[in-house]
């Protein structure tokens, strides 16, 4: 996978030369959510999602009269949650308690098809890879066991950082506004979600849906 998905990235440096080259800067606001999070079974997490979930990236965008362009984009998210698991046995449980800030940094590759003239619309499928991440987590777990036994043990405050390989697939479309001296508005909307990697350390989960909506300002070098 990691061969295939280098491949992709050279492959994809290779197609944008300097006179074609449009570079931005976006930012924006996501919602997010934890596939099959809170179902009601014997081992089992429920996440409270806080709104402070926000995103910023450097993007390099192919921009010829094609139709088909590629895009890359280096992309900064930070998201934080709390969890609820619970872990039921015939001789106690376990329940813990935990909040957690989950920073990612992504790659992304986007083969956009484009639209129009002066305006232009885009759309395009994608993926995305997390290559690095920092997770802050702290919290309470609480157990109780035969014959009422009970214990809590809190934790303090933890910092992780890793590189999980973390790898998703994404769809999206947007348009491509013209200012003078060669500047242009962007304004987006993308839908990503995980499909495969294991969870940094100190996350419970890696695996979100997200959807993102994002405005930026870009250069077309001509």
């Amino acid at each position: 996978m990691k061969k295939i998905l280098s491949f992709l990235l050279l492959l994809s440096f290779s197609q944008i030369t300097y006179s074609q080259v449009q570079l931005g800067v976006k930012g924006g606001y996501f919602f997010y959510r934890v596939p099959g999070s809170g179902q009601n079974s014997p081992q089992s997490a429920s996440y409270s999602f806080s709104p402070d979930s926000y995103l910023v990236s450097v993007t390099v965008n192919q921009r010829t009269k094609k139709t088909f362009n590629i895009g890359l984009e280096l992309e900064y998210i930070t998201r934080s949650y709390d969890v609820n698991s619970q872990d039921v046995s015939p001789g106690g449980s376990t329940n813990g308690y935990f909040h957690v800030k989950f920073d990612q940094f992504n790659i992304l590759v986007k083969p956009q098809f484009v639209f129009g003239h002066k305006v232009k619309f885009f759309v395009y499928p994608g993926m995305f890879i997390n290559f690095f991440a920092i997770v802050k987590d702290h919290g309470m777990n609480y157990s109780w066991s035969m014959p009422n036994k009970q214990d809590s043990i809190i934790s303090k405050p933890t910092i992780s950082t890793t590189f999980p390989f973390v790898v998703g697939l994404m769809a999206g479309f947007g348009i491509d506004i013209p200012i003078p001296k060669g500047f242009n508005i962007i304004c987006e909307n993308n839908y990503s979600f995980t499909i495969g990697g294991s969870p940094p350390d100190g996350a419970d989960n890696n695996r979100f849906i997200d959807i993102k909506l994002e405005a930026g300002v870009a250069y077309t070098f001509k």
